[in-house]
């Protein structure tokens, strides 16, 4: 057959019903009695939390769907579930009513009470056997049975403790009981608020700050229908609240006494004792019954199979998920893990599965490409589309638009589906998504004293918060510009103030011209930074705060990241006056490339977790900024992209680029990394030799920030197609030494810089073997804590360097006189990092262009006042250390 479908929950269901109107060959299997099984038990205490509002005003049936989270989609107006309930939170067993009801209308094929044991995979079709021994094969696979393992966290004794699927119900279970519920999603608070009346004591427990969904906007955090508890710890009514680890649980007797680590007390950990010890943790993804030939590649802690932007095991072709395993590509960003969200992913996918196996054309209408038919096209889509409002800033509309004039609708596309698929290559297109805006989730929607953008302020749209339209335009996969429809409270945008704008915005993307010059965004007027302090503090409002602490942290008790920045204060300028400077020249050039002035752009990693253009928007600001960017292996955007963005945003000079390089292991991949980076134009290898391991960065190992999301990947060691395309993870060796170094100049005529050479004996071996430059570096402190600041780390250096190679810097530059002080001390240039990533996250390509204009624009205040009219004339005599006199070292 096609296809078996794993699951006859909601998407299974739904999967089922589009595979039948296409006429496709399937079967779905259930290992319940009957389809919904899931919601038979779940949630425990018996209330869905997905909104059921029957009553909208509203006669059109689509839009009613923005209102009704638990409908499947089909033609069939009867087969709504509102007409199941009258409850906003009906109860889950008019649920599994509903389920069965539409399985039986459709009269689709499932078979119940057949449990999966085996998959295997044979000549390309997938081989599964149940419990009976019965045998199905098929060409595709698709798994829509949701996340259906307890996930229990690594903590010694937890095995003692109840788990939420199991343990009672009823309160009268706990009365006068001490009760610890371990976790904060909604499970944990959904017990805890069952538990009100009975127990005497309730503390939830967990590492995390809560999160609530009417902030974030995301459905699986903490609801407010599950949050009576906090009431009742805020207002002393001997509940709480613990924000830590839980280390151990040990049973003693008839009671359990638990090792809890505070996050944020004085007392670092304290044994608390306790009746009964509750999990509510969640579930994951269960691959046991998978063979190892066919295992696919899991993500986030093992929880969820990585996945393609088809919804595609990455590494077993074809297998696809549907339901809540999708979520996977919009982790907590929009609602993939949900019905109201993952009907349309299920929709998508089919549509997918039709275009790739079955020829068949994503469905779509022909209009004229005015910019007036396109304008109306979008309006009437925006307020009418449920899907769009659903799925915010994951499914998009597209638009394709042709040399000759026409131009293709498309509805409802994974917006990474467009950019890494056929419809990415086309020459011109726009997506059009509905979206929140800058920091939402970072601001109080009760907090009156914050202002917000006017409902008909379409000059400032770019900063609106709320719910809005959001139009970009593309080439080949590159942004060109962004139009953002201003936001309404009603979400109409049928006024001029929406009209106009959006109409002027197509007539300048459509009209004749080279599509490859980029034409002007309008720039968030909220981004005005004086210094890079207000760009950090700019990034880290806008951040995920694990995210920012991925970014900003540090190994260990980030010893040395603090002193990077603060050994610059130690060291003071003394300037020189009366010297008649003229306009100094801050251009330089280094191992053959020139740079605008000093200042380049450091290695870094996984900038699309700062903005969503990622590096492509890092190197078209370093471009037009005239200076190099080292591309880090990390990189979240393939070499040959950023090079391609480079060469167009710098057509003339063409990219200025270095690769940066962990040498693994395998010297072969290796190797077709150095090609790889060969063939992109890149003209040195920066090759980093301070990480032989990985460093302890405790406050990722605190926030368990260990991965990319899974919609992400280090494109950099992506293997070829014909190798299987897996995405291969960055090995640290302790093997790698010298004989690396010597290898390297024996396989590429690149030039080679060391990265993370501290120790002067290391600087004259480098200059034994060859090395054409030397980085000082001690990994922005994220390595080895208590290595001194980079800055100290120079003078050393480059006393035994001298003037053979060039010395660059890297750690702790954050001001123009930083720079001054850097090349007085021996250096030839400095590399920026963080600084970087704080402008990418506060307004992408612009922020970061804004970084680099800052420190050019503070640099040549700098020399002036210190009366220098060229770099060369920057020497010792201008400095002084704290217990120094002046040009002393």
């Amino acid at each position: 057959m096609d296809y078996l479908v794993i699951g006859a929950g909601a998407a299974g269901l739904q999967l089922g019903y589009f595979l039948s109107r296409a006429g496709r060959d399937y079967r779905i299997v259930e290992a319940g009695e009957r389809p919904g099984t899931f919601f038979s038990t779940f949630p425990r205490h018996r209330k869905l939390i997905s909104s059921n509002k029957r009553y909208t005003g509203w006669d059109d049936p689509e839009l009613n769907l923005r209102m009704d989270w638990n409908s499947l989609l089909s033609d069939d107006s009867s087969l709504r579930f509102t007409r199941y309930s009258d409850d906003y939170f009906p109860p889950a067993d008019d649920m599994v009513r509903y389920l069965g009801d539409f399985a039986l209308a459709h009269r689709l094929p499932i078979k119940t009470s057949t449990r999966i044991a085996r998959i295997s995979r044979c000549n390309g079709a997938f081989r599964a056997i149940d419990e009976t021994g019965e045998v199905y094969e098929a060409k595709r696979l698709i798994v829509a049975s949701g996340v259906s393992k307890p996930y229990v966290p690594p903590i010694p004794g937890i095995e003692a403790a109840e788990d939420y699927g199991t343990v009672s119900v009823n309160p009268r279970d706990f009365v006068n009981q001490r009760v610890l519920i371990i976790g904060k999603g909604n499970s944990a608070f959904e017990t805890a608020d069952n538990l009100l009346e009975t127990a005497a004591v309730i503390h939830v427990a967990g590492p995390s700050s809560i999160r609530f969904a009417w902030q974030s906007h995301y459905v699986g955090h903490l609801r407010a229908v599950n949050n009576n508890f906090l009431d009742t710890y805020q207002l002393k009514s001997q509940n709480a609240l613990l924000d830590g680890r839980v280390e151990r649980i040990e049973r003693r007797g008839n009671s359990y006494v638990v090792t809890f680590s505070f996050s944020r007390a004085n007392e670092v950990k304290k044994d608390l004792c306790y009746d009964r010890v509750i999990v509510c943790t969640g579930f994951r993804f269960d691959a046991s019954i998978f063979d190892e030939e066919c295992q696919p590649e899991l993500v986030l802690h093992n929880r969820f199979p990585a996945q393609t932007s088809q919804w595609e095991s990455t590494n077993i072709p074809g297998l696809h998920f549907a339901g809540t395993l999708m979520q996977v590509r919009d982790y907590r960003k929009s609602t993939g893990g949900f019905i109201h969200g993952f009907r349309y992913c299920v929709r998508s996918l089919h549509r997918i599965l039709e275009r790739k196996y079955h020829g068949v054309a994503w469905p779509h209408s022909c209009l004229n490409a005015d910019p007036r038919d396109l304008t109306e096209a979008v309006i009437a889509r925006v307020n009418r589309t449920s899907a769009l409002w659903q799925q915010f800033g994951f499914l998009c509309d597209l638009i394709v638009i042709s040399n000759d004039g026409k131009a293709r609708y498309y509805e409802e596309l994974p917006a990474d589906y467009v950019h890494s698929s056929d419809f990415g290559t086309a020459q011109r297109y726009v997506t059009i998504t509905l979206e929140y805006g800058p920091d939402h989730d970072r601001i109080d929607p009760f907090d009156i004293s914050i202002s917000r953008v006017a409902q008909n302020d379409a000059e400032h749209s770019y900063d609106a918060r709320y719910l809005h339209p959001v139009v970009r335009f593309f080439s080949g996969s590159e942004l060109i510009a962004e139009h953002h429809v201003a936001e309404n409270l009603e979400n109409e945008w049928t006024g001029p103030s929406h009209h106009e704008p959006l109409r002027a915005f197509l007539d300048r993307i459509t009209a004749p011209g080279p599509v490859g010059v980029r034409r002007p965004v309008k720039p968030r007027a909220a981004f005005q930074p004086v210094s890079l302090r207000d760009v950090e503090s700019a990034a880290r409002r806008r951040l995920d705060p694990a995210i920012h602490d991925f970014f900003a942290g540090g190994a260990e008790d980030e010893w040395t990241l603090l002193r990077n920045e603060s050994a610059f204060a130690r060291i003071g300028i003394v300037p020189r006056v009366l010297r008649g400077a003229r306009q100094c020249d801050l251009a330089i050039s280094v191992l053959g490339c020139h740079a605008s002035f000093p200042v380049i752009v450091a290695p870094t990693a996984f900038h699309c977790l700062a903005d969503a253009d990622g590096e492509r928007a890092t190197v078209r600001a370093a471009a037009a900024a005239g200076t190099i960017m080292i591309v880090s292996m990390a990189s979240t955007v393939a070499i040959e992209e950023v090079a391609a963005a480079a060469r167009r945003a710098n057509a003339d000079a063409g990219p200025t680029l270095w690769f940066q390089l962990y040498v693994q292991p395998d010297l072969d991949f290796t190797e077709a990394l150095i090609r790889r980076a060969e063939t992109a134009g890149c003209s040195a290898l920066v090759v980093t030799v301070d990480s032989p391991t990985f460093g302890r960065r405790e406050r990722d190992m605190r926030n368990a920030f260990h991965d990319l999301p899974p919609h992400l990947f280090c494109e950099n060691l992506r293997e070829s197609t014909e190798a299987g395309g897996r995405v291969r993870r960055i090995d640290f060796s302790r093997e790698i030494s010298w004989r690396h170094v010597d290898w390297l100049r024996s396989v590429t005529k690149l030039k080679i810089v060391l990265k993370g050479v501290v120790n002067p004996l290391d600087a004259q071996l480098a200059l034994e073997h060859g090395v054409d430059a030397l980085l000082v570096s001690n990994h922005g402190g994220r390595q080895l804590d208590t290595v001194p600041a980079a800055i100290d780390l120079l003078p050393h250096i480059a006393a035994v360097v001298g003037s053979r190679i060039p010395v660059l810097l890297d750690g702790g530059i954050r001001r123009g006189t930083d720079i001054v002080k850097a090349l007085a001390l021996g250096a030839n240039a400095v590399a920026i990092g963080r600084p970087i990533l704080w402008g990418l996250a506060s307004a992408g390509e612009e922020g970061v262009a804004r970084v680099l204009e800052i420190l050019r624009s503070e640099l040549d205040v700098a020399l002036t006042l210190c009366g220098c009219g060229s770099l060369s004339e920057i020497d010792l005599g201008l400095i002084r250390f704290e217990q120094m006199g002046v040009g002393q070292c």
